[in-house]
């Protein structure tokens, strides 16, 4: 007689079927028959089977290039208080080794209209909250240089004195040299500029700022009005104003956009990112910020300061694979849509929940989830086209873009379900049949208990590295078949991303 075949069933080995589904059909049907625990396992494996299929094309090139200076961090003016003297360079330089030159670090935020900017020396006056001078500058360049950061540098607006923010910009292009790329004139400006009448003397202030930097600094991009995402009022009023004062028109329209309102909120569950009414919360404002945009005659369009929520964000969502799924899509659908830039603001001298950089109270440098996904998208900011995704039939968890290179293609699928009824298989006709895969990465949580709140809230892994495209497909892409369908077994509360490259033989 056979030995017999025993099956305990734990919390442990009936936490995830789909991990156990595909060794089920090995047991001995007649000892499943009187195994009830067992049959009901098969029962949740074959219910399994039938997830989901989203079939989709990638199709033409969609919105802005996805370009080195496509993604960027933004910090606040503040950094520069006491000479810079709390930026760890060092430390600094080394946690961001791996990422791509070129990215841009915008240096702004509520607290540049705080600042007090002095070359001479001059004694703070009691309305300002901070002075920053040619030192803090310095030290700043000592880490944007080494890592090859672009530079957007934030003057106060509030002061209206543009005499000062011409000094500064004079400073910044003599520490930074060709790094400095923008100089932005305030920060939501639609704080301080009253709106009846509507936001009175903005654009001739913007002029008066524009003349005085551009003759300290000719050659140097202007960048304005880096308003509040959420006040289409302002938002319009100033483009309309751009327009009738071609003088003050910036070569930069930036505005900002959080996912949601965390100031006075006292929970939220981290699905609210992802809702119906969060997306088209988003697509209204991004529609009118860059129709806005047009409306000015400004040459380009960026998202200058953007995260999860507002007010410095929410622990246990944007700082888990909440925050890092919501940056990866929403940098890609920014793209699409044809923004310029977009910078994700954070810090990199302290600590606050949506930042993907955390400096604690012992000095020690941590890095949240978001990091993750800015590194991701920085490495894969290579000069690539975006490309749209339609999918035939829209599943509201699944999130589809494209990339195309010379001779690569990308494919990222973003899965925002947190259930595990919510894999879903998704197959993507590519466009052509000469792509070879060459390797993926995916962001998910390796956390299946039952203790640390939704898949979105726990904490993030991250499995393979975004490969150097161009180098990697310059010599062809190997043996392996080419593939006209990319597969992906999208796991719920997860990004895969799938690399090709194409072959020419």
């Amino acid at each position: 007689m056979g030995a017999r075949l025993t099956f305990s069933p734990t919390p442990e080995n009936l936490n995830d079927t789909h991990e156990r589904c595909s060794g089920s059909e090995a047991m001995d049907v007649r000892v499943l028959s009187v195994m009830l625990p067992v049959v009901l396992l098969f029962a949740s494996c074959a219910s399994h089977d039938t997830r989901e299929t989203v079939q989709a094309q990638m199709l033409g090139e969609s919105g802005h290039g996805f370009v080195t200076d496509s993604i960027g961090l933004s910090i606040e003016s503040s950094t520069l208080a006491g000479d810079g003297k709390a930026l760890q360079t060092r430390k600094l330089v080394s946690l961001f080794e791996d990422f791509r030159p070129g990215m841009v670090l915008r240096i702004g935020g509520n607290t540049s209209d705080q600042m007090f900017w002095t070359s001479k020396g001059e004694s703070k006056p009691t309305d300002y909250g901070f002075t920053a001078t040619p030192a803090s500058l310095n030290k700043l360049a000592e880490l944007t240089k080494q890592l090859g950061w672009r530079v957007v540098m934030g003057v106060n607006l509030r002061a209206r004195d543009p005499q000062r923010a011409a000094d500064m910009a004079r400073h910044a292009r003599s520490i930074f040299g060709d790094w400095l790329t923008a100089i932005a004139i305030g920060n939501e400006p639609n704080v301080y500029y009253p709106s009846n009448p509507p936001f009175g003397t903005y654009a001739s202030d913007v002029r008066r700022y524009t003349n005085e930097i551009r003759s300290a600094v000719p050659d140097v991009a202007i960048q304005a009005p880096d308003a509040s995402g959420n006040r289409s009022d302002f938002i319009w009023s100033s483009a309309s104003q751009f327009a009738r004062l071609p003088a003050a028109v910036p070569d930069v329209y930036a505005s900002h956009f959080y996912g949601a309102q965390g100031c006075d909120t006292g929970s939220m569950l981290p699905r609210a990112l992802f809702t119906e009414f969060a997306d088209e919360r988003r697509k209204s404002s991004l529609d009118n910020i860059y129709h806005a945009a047009s409306l000015s005659s400004a040459p380009k369009v960026v998202l200058s300061e953007v995260n999860s929520i507002n007010c410095g964000g929410m622990a246990g969502i944007s700082n888990r694979l909440a925050g890092a799924l919501w940056m990866l899509d929403f940098a890609f659908d920014a793209a699409t849509q044809g923004f310029n830039g977009i910078y994700f603001h954070g810090t990199i001298t302290d600590c606050i929940a949506y930042s993907p950089v955390c400096v604690a109270d012992d000095r020690a440098i941590n890095t949240a989830d978001p990091f993750k996904a800015l590194f991701m998208l920085n490495r894969m900011a290579n000069g690539m086209a975006m490309l749209s995704v339609a999918p035939y039939v829209s599943n509201s968890n699944i999130r589809l873009y494209g990339l195309r290179g010379r001779n690569s293609l990308v494919l990222i699928a973003i899965n925002t379900g947190e259930g595990n009824g919510d894999w879903v298989d998704v197959n993507v006709d590519l466009p052509g049949s000469d792509f070879v895969e060459l390797t993926a990465t995916e962001i998910f949580t390796k956390d299946e208990t039952s203790t640390d709140g939704t898949r979105l809230a726990r904490k993030t892994s991250m499995d393979g590295v975004p490969p150097d495209l161009d180098r990697e497909c310059a010599s062809g892409p190997g043996d392996s078949e080419p593939v006209a369908t990319a597969r992906v077994a999208s796991r719920p509360a997860s990004a895969k991303v799938l690399f090709f490259c194409e072959r020419n033989d």
